[in-house]
C-alpha cells in the first residue's frame, strides 16, 4: 500500500504554523536587541577608557560576557574616570538589567510550545535551590512588549552614559585622554 503524502495544512495547520513563525520571530528579534543593548555598554565603556572602538579594543569587550559583567566594567571605568554623582542611577541601572537578563533569557533559552494563535507558551526549567518546571503562558503581544522594554532599557543607558561623559569630561566624539 502505498503512503499518501499530504500536501497541503489544514486551517488550523496553517495557523500553527503561522503563529510558530510569529514567535519565532519575535524571539529572534528580543535576542537581536538584546545584542545590540550590550554592544551599547561595549562602546561606551571603550569611549570611557579612552579607546577607540577598534578590533584590538573590541577584543576585550568580547570576553566580558553579559550585560551584568558590562555594566560592571562600565562602572568601574566610570569611577576610574572620576564618575561620582550618578552611582545610585548606575546601581538602578544594574538592578533593572539583571532583571531584564532573566526576561531575555528566558525568551530566548527556554523550549516554546505553540499549539494555536491563543495557545502559547514556553517550557521553563530551573532549579534555583528548587525545581521549577511548568509552562508559561505568553502571549505575541507579550514578546513585542519586552522588545519595547529592551528599547526603552536601552535608550535609559544611552542617555544615562551621555550623563556621566557629561560629568567626567568625554563625549562620542571626544574620548577621555
Amino acid at each position: 500500500m502505498e503512503r499518501v503524502r499530504q500536501t497541503s495544512f489544514t486551517p488550523a495547520e496553517h495557523d500553527k504554523y503561522r503563529t510558530m513563525q510569529e514567535v519565532y520571530s519575535r524571539v529572534g528579534a528580543v535576542a537581536s536587541w538584546w545584542a545590540s543593548f550590550e554592544m551599547e555598554i561595549d562602546l561606551a565603556a571603550l569611549r570611557l577608557a579612552g579607546l577607540n572602538a577598534s578590533a584590538i579594543a573590541m577584543c576585550f569587550t568580547a570576553h566580558i560576557m553579559g550585560a551584568g559583567r558590562k555594566l560592571d566594567a562600565y562602572v568601574a571605568v566610570a569611577k576610574e574616570r572620576g564618575s561620582t554623582k550618578f552611582a545610585a542611577e548606575l546601581e538602578a541601572m544594574i538592578k533593572d538589567t539583571a532583571s531584564m537578563t532573566e526576561r531575555r533569557n528566558r525568551i530566548v533559552h527556554d523550549m516554546w510550545i505553540v499549539e494555536s494563535p491563543e495557545l502559547i507558551g514556553r517550557f521553563e526549567v530551573t532549579a534555583r535551590r528548587k525545581l521549577r518546571s511548568l509552562v508559561v503562558p505568553v502571549s505575541l503581544p507579550a514578546l513585542s512588549q519586552c522588545m519595547a522594554d529592551i528599547a526603552a532599557h536601552s535608550t535609559a543607558f544611552r542617555n544615562l552614559d551621555l550623563q556621566i561623559q557629561a560629568e567626567v569630561g568625554t563625549s562620542p566624539d571626544k574620548p577621555a585622554p
